[in-house]
């Protein structure tokens, strides 16, 4: 689920950036910016990780 809603939603932010027909450097640079969104999602992720409660030890 996790990926297919990580896919859906960087394809939504890449074609923002641009229309279904545009080649050339306007493609490179909404990858670039997908690429972020990306990074922030994993960052924000990787925090909320470390607020989850640990196991307790027997």
């Amino acid at each position: 689920m996790g990926i297919a809603l990580g896919t859906a939603l960087t394809t939504v932010v890449f074609f923002t950036y641009i229309s279904a027909d545009t080649r050339g450097p306007a493609v490179s640079s909404a990858f670039t910016d997908s690429l972020w969104y990306v990074i922030g999602t994993l960052l924000t992720m990787w925090a909320l990780m470390l607020l989850l409660p640990r196991p307790g030890r027997s």
